[in-house]
């Protein structure tokens, strides 16, 4: 009955047969990804990657089934299909069908169900919410895809109370300087510990640094050698999630208006300012509402972030300028090469708050803060990206004016090319002068804000 539906499963799940994840396929290892991965195994939620595409999503969900497989799990009760995939497409109608051809070809026991790109199947929120009420605790269902309505569309209620969401980046810092010199120490939660223990590689450490911002953390990127090969993967990276996380999605039909607005937004003298719609929409000669919808598209498919001003009034933050930062420096770099590497590295500190969990705002009044952050039940902590050689007063009237209109806020951060120390204001607040690999290595989600304080070297008062 479903001999052609077992032929294309073995095709695509081929440790039916040889007993393990080709080698290959498993790639770089990233254990905080896949130490939550493994967990969420072990309960009945269904589980949902999402993440830019070439992200490392499918590597990972590979190095999940690898470990199953070595628990002892037999191999043929785990299902790996790309619904993506022609052959997927022509022998499967529907993702109910899947499960019922995985369940009656695999026979007893836990089933585990891996369904990649779901959102290329129809209505696949009502089938896999169907999937899981029907097997219940049989089978574990992991779904993953490129863009963010796997959770954010309409339909997505139907898996409401029943989901466990991931977000996968491609590699922060810290994973790159793993990668490139796995024998140095793993990083702690900490700016001055890490300052300590660094100290004796950082010339090594910043041009990681360099090659980092320039091409950025996509995992294919950071093993090529080759500045040409990198340049040319990006590119195409670029024009594949253009064409198929976007106009497929949501069948747009003027590709190359949208595509346009999408360069237009990833030039380097773009990401991290401040935009209005009305601006983009005038300068890309569409209407403001097709820019709007068009940029909420490049959003959801996580290309683009849009930031908010910080205020306390909801009102405030949707009335004034967003501001645009990109889900991988490298893409920008690669279309509008630039030796102004300020945008980039306020880039990746944006995307640290955002790996670590963390909300990111901008503050604007005469003078401009580049990020807030704040936790719940905690003071607003104002960051300021000052990625030169020199540090001068100026560049502190950001921060000052900061700490006037939020009284209560008494810390601070100032990330920097080389400066590593603390500074007092003349109202007692205390700004923190950290270097930007340093920032990256140690802005980790066990950062205590207040001991870094009392461990950084006090500098001197500015006003």
């Amino acid at each position: 009955m479903y001999e052609e539906a077992a032929v294309v499963m073995e095709r695509a799940s081929p440790w039916w047969t040889t007993g393990a994840v080709d080698k290959p396929e498993l790639g770089v290892a990233r254990p905080a990804y896949l130490k939550d991965i493994l967990h969420e195994l072990d309960s009945e939620m269904i589980l949902v990657l999402t993440g830019i595409r070439r992200c490392g999503k499918t590597t990972l969900v590979k190095q999940a089934i690898q470990k199953l497989v070595e628990k002892g799990v037999n191999p043929k009760q785990i299902l790996y299909l790309s619904l993506e995939a022609f052959e997927v497409k022509q022998a499967f109608k529907s993702i109910t069908e899947i499960a019922d051809a995985f369940s009656t070809i695999a026979g007893g026991g836990k089933l585990y169900l891996f369904l990649d790109e779901v959102h290329y199947f129809q209505d696949w929120e009502t089938q896999v919410k169907t999937v899981f009420d029907r097997f219940k605790k049989r089978m574990k269902i992991v779904v993953s895809g490129s863009s963010a309505t796997l959770l954010k569309s309409k339909k997505a209620t139907a898996l409401t109370g029943r989901n466990v969401p991931i977000t996968v980046f491609p590699f922060s810092f810290c994973e790159f300087v793993s990668l490139k010199n796995p024998n140095l120490p793993a990083p702690k939660d900490s700016f001055g510990e890490n300052n300590k223990i660094f100290s004796q590689h950082r010339d090594s450490i910043e041009k990681m640094l360099y090659e980092y911002l320039a091409y950025g953390g996509f995992p294919q990127i950071c093993t090529t050698a080759d500045a040409a090969d990198k340049k040319k993967y990006l590119q195409i990276s670029f024009d594949d999630i253009i064409f198929k996380d976007v106009t497929k999605v949501w069948e747009i039909k003027d590709v190359n208006a949208i595509s346009n607005l999408a360069l237009y937004l990833l030039q380097s003298n773009c990401i991290t300012q401040r935009f209005s719609y009305r601006k983009i929409s005038a300068a890309n000669e569409m209407d403001i509402n097709t820019a709007m919808n068009y940029a909420g598209y490049l959003n959801f498919c996580y290309l683009f972030f849009f930031t908010e001003f910080y205020s306390k009034s909801l009102a405030n933050r949707f009335r004034k300028e967003k501001k645009v930062f990109t889900i991988d420096t490298g893409l920008s770099n690669a279309r509008f090469p630039t030796d102004n590497f300020g945008p980039l590295a306020e880039n990746a500190v944006f995307l640290q708050l955002l790996r670590t969990g963390r909300n990111a705002f901008y503050w604007k009044n005469n003078h401009e803060v580049d990020l807030v952050t704040q936790e719940f039940g905690k003071q607003p902590l104002p960051i300021e990206v000052k990625y030169q050689n020199e540090i001068n007063k100026e560049d502190f009237k950001g921060l000052n004016s900061f700490f006037k209109h939020f009284d209560k806020a008494n810390r601070g951060i100032m990330v920097t090319k080389n400066k590593f120390e603390t500074v007092k204001t003349k109202d007692g607040q205390a700004i923190q002068l950290v270097p930007l690999w340093l920032f990256l290595l140690s802005f980790q989600s066990g950062y205590n804000e207040r001991q870094e304080y009392l461990s950084t070297p006090l500098g001197h008062q500015v006003a």
